[in-house]
Parts: C-alpha cells; sequence; structure tokens
C-alpha cells in the first residue's frame, strides 16, 4: 500500500534562508487562523508580525524525518513569525491511524491550535485517496471546533513510483477542497525544484524519505 512508510531518523542542519524555503515556511503563518479560498491562499492578511501563532503536525516519518516541524518553527521565526509546534507523529500511519491510535484528538480539543497540519503517505491510489478524503473529513470538524484551520501537507511519491505526483497532488488538493483547508503541495515544490536543476538530491538512500534537502 501507498500509505506505509517507515520511521526516518531525526536530523538537524544547517539552513540558508532563501526566499522560497522562507515563503514555504510562512504558508502556515500566512493562513493561521484564517479559512483559505480554493484552499490555497488566505482570504484575510496575516497575523502581524510578532504575533505567535501554535501549530500542530499530525503525520508519520515524512513529517518526522528530518525534524519538519522544527524546521518550520526555525524558518518562521526568521522571519518574524514566532510559532509554537507540538506533533504525533507515527511510523507508518494514516490519518486514521492518528485518529484510533494516537492522543492526536485530545492534542486538538485541547491545544488551541492556529493551524492542524493532516499528512498520511502518498495517496495516489484511488482507495487511498478515499480513505485520505474520508478521514480528512472526519478530522477537520474537530480541528475547526477547536478553533482552528485543518491543512493539507502533500508529500511525494516513492522514486519508483515517480509517474504519481500529478496523482499525489492532486487527492490531496481535493483534500483540502472538501474540507475549505489549507493546501500544502510539497510534492509540486519538488518538481519545480527539479525544473531548475534535476541533479538536486530530495530523495534520501532509501528513494522514499526526504533528504535534508528534501524537507527544507
Amino acid at each position: 500500500s501507498d500509505l506505509g512508510v517507515r520511521r526516518a531518523a531525526w536530523h538537524h542542519a544547517p539552513m540558508r534562508h532563501t526566499r522560497a524555503s522562507v515563503a514555504a515556511a510562512t504558508l502556515l503563518l500566512s493562513c493561521a487562523a484564517v479559512t483559505c479560498s480554493n484552499a490555497t491562499a488566505p482570504d484575510r492578511e496575516p497575523p502581524p508580525l510578532g504575533t505567535v501563532q501554535r501549530v500542530l503536525f499530525l503525520g508519520n516519518s515524512l513529517t518526522a524525518g528530518n525534524d519538519l516541524p522544527g524546521m518550520v518553527r526555525a524558518l518562521a521565526t526568521a522571519v518574524g513569525y514566532p510559532i509554537e509546534v507540538e506533533a504525533s507523529l507515527l511510523s507508518g500511519s494514516n490519518l486514521q491511524d492518528q485518529w484510533e491510535l494516537t492522543n492526536a484528538r485530545d492534542m486538538v480539543r485541547h491545544g488551541r491550535f492556529d493551524v492542524v497540519v493532516l499528512q498520511q503517505g502518498p495517496s495516489a491510489l484511488p482507495e487511498s485517496r478515499v480513505d485520505l478524503l474520508e478521514w480528512t473529513g472526519r478530522w477537520a470538524p474537530l480541528i475547526r471546533e477547536a478553533g482552528g484551520v485543518p491543512a493539507l501537507y502533500a508529500p511525494w511519491p516513492s522514486e519508483a513510483r515517480s509517474f504519481d505526483f500529478p496523482r499525489v497532488s492532486e487527492s490531496y488538493r481535493l483534500a483540502a477542497e472538501s474540507v475549505s483547508g489549507i493546501f500544502l503541495p510539497a510534492g509540486d515544490a519538488w518538481l519545480r525544484t527539479w525544473e531548475a536543476d534535476r541533479t538536486v538530491p530530495l530523495y534520501d538512500d532509501d528513494r522514499f524519505h526526504p533528504s535534508v534537502t528534501g524537507t527544507y
């Protein structure tokens, strides 16, 4: 199944703050506490500089690898949007697993999060897309009742299934649109990076999980 992933090690590496990387990190902040029109852009101005926002990440090793939550926090803080991040990251999990096997629901109810980022496997297969849409629909009311906005973090397929890039993005876009949420197309960003320079190493050694550069 394309839902399954292994546990990835968490790494920290020096970061150079390019415009592209800062823009990616601050997308969450620009959408915090607002509902996004067409699932891509905020319908109001972002919060003032210096306003602390709270972001919860629910995902698996594609989010855990290289400490994506910590990287987003560092980049956002560097441009004047300090955020607090928490995470429920379970290796090999999908959104149903997060609902049934973790305390993530209690975290959402009581954590006062402005944005809750949802991620599972690539979800390119038809049955996986159905699963993503169903459980996004289950999570979204809980997130909104607690005062937050759901965000869909669209990853990438394995290198062996690189033909699935468009379907991965479409699955997550549809899920974001179905709940009027935020669409965060990481896989699309990989493709744009390779359009500029195909030699950039975005995959880790297993050709599925991200390298530090891929997470960045």
